[in-house]
């Protein structure tokens, strides 16, 4: 796997257009997070933790009129050191979604997928949360999201 440090992108985040509200803050939220300075520096397998988690690529406008993955996304992807995924049924029904989970799941089959549950539940036919394609998630834990922080604050 390619360090961290070498590629573009520290993730990228795949999302349904229905989901845009949501995506917009969790993206801001990540980017503005600091690491704890206790942690920044140490070794990993994907390099020295850093000292913020940014960049992390969010575009949902690269597609074209048949509904295919650009070459901007395609690029991003692959300059991406892991994928986060917010799950919701509107992602599960999402083709630009799943055509992306795909792509980074076979072409990197080493770099993290990290689903995020907005809304839904995996295996539940009628709120699926999780798109077709599910290489990587069925081996990783979920990390359920709630809309709400508790503080009246929504991602």
């Amino acid at each position: 796997m390619a360090a961290l440090e070498t590629l573009k992108y520290r993730a990228f985040l795949s999302y349904s257009d229905r989901d845009s509200g949501a995506a917009k803050r969790l993206h801001t939220r990540l980017e503005g997070f600091r690491i704890d300075k206790d942690l920044v520096g140490r070794a990993t397998p994907m390099g020295a933790v850093p000292k913020q988690l940014r960049p992390i690529f969010r575009d949902r406008h690269d597609f074209d009129a048949g509904g295919t993955l650009g070459e901007q996304t395609i690029a991003a992807i692959d300059a991406a050191g892991a994928m986060i995924l917010l799950a919701s049924p509107a992602s599960a029904s999402s083709s630009p979604v799943n055509d992306e989970v795909r792509l980074f799941c076979e072409r990197h089959p080493d770099r993290p997928l990290i689903p995020l549950i907005l809304d839904g539940e995996p295996g539940n036919a009628e709120r699926e949360c999780f798109p077709p394609q599910r290489c990587a998630i069925r081996a990783m834990s979920l990390l359920p999201i709630c809309p709400n922080d508790g503080q009246g604050a929504s991602i």
